[in-house]
């Protein structure tokens, strides 16, 4: 099956306008890298501002490798159970339902709450472009929480493909789209945070309305229609990923 490469990028941006990411930019940026709020926000010069960016791409490629990794995992383990694929689908979308009513609010999974790793502030600046690269991989690990909904979604979703490389095509997809307003706050750090700032009254709105799309989904899986979905996303890109079982 191929690697719904749409689907994860859209799901990637979304997990960085969740409720929790962005309230939390400015200390993701200053642990980035190692640099106060005021210094990011100072106008920064040519040099400064470069390293701004490059701290923050290789923050990205730490929780990318991360995501890329797991979703490999997922599909390893559904090529593993190839027999039961339509179990997998089943399973898969009960999950993405699950998480969807939960990012809309119909419910709260305290399971979520336990991942929760407590963020009020740097405590000490990344050493350098490799200090940046470890809270990538820290963030992927302990702050997932933040991107649950959509974080476990596209993993079922890998896990369905039954294919090792489309599972961490899948992954790397969802990486690339959370990787993009990243970098885009990056490059315009002040014109995006005050943007940013407006947005935070309405992502409880966009959560709620991207938990409802998450759900519907999850019940096209549980129908058996991934597949086609799969299929007409396939046909919207302007390239084709030779992957499948």
């Amino acid at each position: 099956m191929e690697a719904p490469i749409l689907l994860a990028l859209a799901a990637g941006v979304v997990s960085f306008l969740s409720p929790c990411i962005v309230p939390m930019i400015s200390v993701y940026l200053t642990l980035i890298t190692g640099m106060t709020m005021e210094e990011l926000t100072a106008k920064p010069g040519l040099v400064l501002r470069r390293t701004i960016v490059v701290n923050t791409l290789l923050f990205t490629l730490g929780f990318t490798i991360v995501f890329t990794l797991a979703g490999g995992a997922a599909g390893a383990l559904g090529a593993a159970l190839q027999q039961a694929t339509r179990g997998l689908e089943i399973g898969g979308g009960l999950v993405i339902i699950l998480m969807g009513l939960s990012m809309a609010g119909v419910f709260r999974l305290g399971l979520l709450d336990k991942m929760r790793l407590p963020l009020k502030r740097p405590l000490t600046k990344p050493k350098g472009p490799l200090g940046s690269l470890v809270v990538g991989l820290l963030f992927a690990v302990t702050c997932s929480h933040c991107i649950a909904p959509t974080l476990l979604s596209m993993m079922a979703v890998a896990g369905t493909t039954g294919s090792t490389t489309a599972g961490m095509v899948t992954m790397l997809a969802f990486s690339i789209g959370l990787t993009v307003p990243y970098l885009a706050t990056a490059v315009a750090i002040t014109p995006a945070l005050r943007v940013l700032s407006r947005y935070k009254r309405t992502t409880r709105f966009v959560a709620a309305g991207t938990g409802v799309l998450l759900a519907g989904f999850g019940v096209l899986v549980v129908a058996g229609q991934f597949t086609r979905l799969v299929e007409i996303s396939s046909r919207l890109l302007p390239f084709r990923v030779p992957l499948g079982m």
